[in-house]
């Protein structure tokens, strides 16, 4: 329609906790780990665009994390929030995607940081 505003693209920001290689052994599928925050992300967007067919244009930022086996969950070590620019930030929503020990798949926890305003 003519003369409509169009809203501003939310900035998202996926949080990931970076663990030590025996905990990303532990936990990933096939003892998979990653070298470096900077090879995981490339994992990461790689295994978005393909189960989204959209190119994965958010941002990537990682807080130190460990595996508590005992829990079966991924713990942060410290504040996350110490990882991201209170500028950057409108809303902040905290997803744990913890899933119990029994099922089959990857635990883990994920912080998303969406700047529903930009500046």
């Amino acid at each position: 329609m003519q003369g409509e505003e169009t809203s501003p693209k939310p900035k998202i920001t996926l949080m990931i906790p970076w663990l030590a290689k025996s905990d990303q052994k532990a936990i990933f599928p096939n003892g998979m780990s990653f070298n470096s925050p900077e090879e995981q992300e490339q994992y990461v967007r790689s295994w978005a665009e393909k189960r989204t067919g959209f190119e994965s244009n958010f941002k990537v930022t990682f807080y130190p994390g460990r595996y508590a086996a005992e829990k079966g969950s991924i713990l942060p070590v410290g504040d996350p929030t110490a990882y991201i620019s209170d500028a950057e930030v409108s809303m902040l929503v905290w997803t744990p995607l913890d899933i119990p020990l029994y099922a089959p798949q990857t635990h883990q926890s994920l912080l998303y940081a969406v700047n529903a305003y930009p500046a």
